[in-house]
């Protein structure tokens, strides 16, 4: 009896010990009802990476197509789902209520399309039991009355089902942190490219106008053809290059080369994009 009664002490203090406590979600937002909370931190960051594209590693890099580099005050939130309840249902609600609510969405994607679950687990959230099945994840990134959101969800080889948010409040971007990357690494993708290319012209013509260092242009491009695929991106580097020459960059500072498909892994979950790299 003493026993039995001592197994359910240990049993509640041990249910105690692992208790947490998150404080209410922001924008009139409530997570999923059979959501119960896993692990939740409140830290301010100076250099936090919104995502805005595939995650992917080079060289030991984590890239996407573009990120937004902000500072502010990061809440955590990680929840575990009934293991009966795929992750884009728990997903899904916060995401609706998120459109619903006016949010600006900059980016999401699902399953494969997101890039290497382990990246996101261990490299962005840095909470490992969020390594999962690649074909299970979900992911946003929006913005909501000047609050940054970064949701995803994933199901791990144990079955368990996870919802993480990340929550910037106070968000301030980073002066010039687009190109950071470009100046601390010697080269990067260049951002907005190709969803939005007069962007992508417009900041590179800024950079390269506070700035007197010459340029390699190298377009990558998907395709089974490699001489297809070869060919075309040589004609988008000639016409970016033309472009940035009719903003008034000198042509002597621009290098154009179009690899297609010859670099595979550069390319990641995307069909086109530009390195560009100091010369």
């Amino acid at each position: 009896m003493l026993k039995a009664l001592l197994a359910v002490v240990l049993g509640f203090s041990s249910i105690l010990a692992h208790a947490v406590t998150m404080p209410a979600l922001p924008d009139s937002l409530s997570v999923y009802e059979l959501a119960e909370p896993d692990r939740y931190i409140s830290r301010p960051v100076s250099d936090y990476r919104l995502l805005l594209g595939a995650a992917v590693k080079i060289d030991r890099q984590i890239r996407a197509d573009s990120e937004l580099r902000l500072e502010g005050e990061l809440q955590q939130f990680t929840w575990e789902i009934p293991r009966s309840h795929e992750p884009a249902e728990a997903f899904e609600n916060l995401r609706l209520q998120l459109r619903d609510g006016g949010a600006e969405v900059l980016y999401e994607c699902s399953g494969r399309q997101c890039g290497a679950s382990n990246i996101w687990a261990n490299d962005l959230f840095g909470y490992s039991t969020l390594y999962g099945r690649d074909d299970s994840q979900r992911y946003l990134a929006a913005e909501l009355n000047g609050n940054h959101y970064a949701l995803y969800a994933v199901r791990r080889g144990n079955q368990r089902v996870y919802l993480h948010l990340d929550l910037l409040k106070g968000v301030a971007p980073l002066a010039n942190a687009w190109y950071a990357p470009l100046e601390s690494q010697g080269y990067m993708v260049l951002p907005h490219w190709p969803d939005s290319p007069e962007l992508a012209v417009k900041e590179l013509v800024a950079w390269m106008s506070d700035n007197t260092e010459a340029l390699r242009l190298v377009v990558h491009q998907a395709g089974r053809d490699s001489e297809l695929a070869r060919s075309e991106s040589e004609a988008h580097a000639v016409a970016l290059r033309r472009q940035l020459i009719e903003e008034g960059i000198p042509a002597e500072r621009l290098d154009a080369y179009g690899v297609g498909n010859l670099v595979p892994s550069v390319l990641g979950a995307q069909s086109q994009l530009v390195v560009i790299i100091l010369r």
